[in-house]
């Protein structure tokens, strides 16, 4: 009888199947600080809620982007798969687009109905070769914007207030935090972000006077917060 393999392996065989062409998702932040992070999007999520892999990428248009996040739940090989296993899947649904269950092994029918009826998708997991092969595709949710911005933030991408891109490097130091009036505590602040594209862009916008001005003015702004 084969030895069947650790859930913890499987984890790298999927990100790197959703890494692959065929499905393209970014499943890493190279540029994050945190090792964790540039080792892949493993065992994370939000309000303990965790996904096994977790990846995204843009299925937008030339004129409008459009995050996909995707949440796959990893199991190892067992004689059955039952409902209270597809469920762990569906957690994932408040902050991922597509909610995915994967195995090393080809399903049952009576398997593939239950994810169906469940509006969950299926991966059949290709060890040998790091492959994955869409078995059932996914319901796509429609999870609300904060819980996909909480996850991003998490995983070390921010959303930009200008063009809505998620931009994972030389974003902070353009960030603001305007005072929310409408709430009831005086010094609740939210974090708004500029990628640095949008950046480039304004400063092009401004004459060199402008330019000037408005750097050492955020200097010294930075230098009274520390």
């Amino acid at each position: 009888m084969a030895k069947k393999i650790a859930e913890k392996r499987l984890w790298g065989t999927v990100k790197e199947g959703l890494e692959k062409k065929e499905y393209s998702y970014i499943c890493s932040n190279p540029e994050a600080k945190w090792k964790k992070l540039k080792a892949g999007f493993l065992c994370m999520g939000i309000g303990g809620v965790q996904a096994d892999v977790i990846g995204f990428k843009d299925v937008g248009t030339a004129r409008q982007s459009k995050l996909e996040i995707i949440a796959v739940e990893v199991k190892q090989e067992l004689p059955n798969y039952r409902q209270r296993h597809i469920d762990q899947a569906k957690r994932a649904s408040f902050y991922a687009h597509k909610c995915f269950f994967a195995a090393p092994r080809e399903f049952k029918p009576k398997e593939i109905e239950i994810a169906v009826n469940s509006g969950i998708g299926l991966f059949q997991i290709d060890v040998k070769n790091k492959k994955l092969k869409q078995v059932a595709p996914s319901v796509e949710t429609n999870p609300d914007e904060i819980n996909v911005i909480r996850l991003m933030d998490r995983l070390g991408y921010f959303k930009c207030a200008l063009c809505e891109c998620y931009w994972n490097r030389e974003f902070t130091p353009m960030g603001y935090r305007p005072t929310n009036y409408f709430s009831k505590k005086s010094r609740v602040k939210f974090y708004k972000f500029i990628c640095k594209i949008c950046l480039q862009k304004i400063f092009k916008m401004l004459s060199p006077e402008l330019r000037k001005r408005y750097v050492e003015e955020w200097k010294i702004k930075r230098l009274i917060r520390k």
